[in-house]
């Protein structure tokens, strides 16, 4: 789970709080990034998506 540090929609807290009860869930929170990445910062957004799509790739 990828979570913007400043989405007050849902909180760092909240996303860590929803990965911790979904078993091999991974979280990590995007400083600079709110609710919107994509929309906001893309090539931010970008350094935290293309290396999970890499991994995902190679599986």
């Amino acid at each position: 789970m990828l979570t913007g540090e400043y989405d007050y929609s849902c909180t760092t807290e909240m996303s860590a709080a929803t990965a911790a009860r979904i078993p091999g869930a991974r979280f990590q929170v995007m400083p600079g990034i709110g609710h919107f990445p994509f929309a906001e910062n893309p090539t931010l957004f970008a350094e935290y998506l293309l290396p999970i799509l890499r991994e995902l790739k190679s599986q």
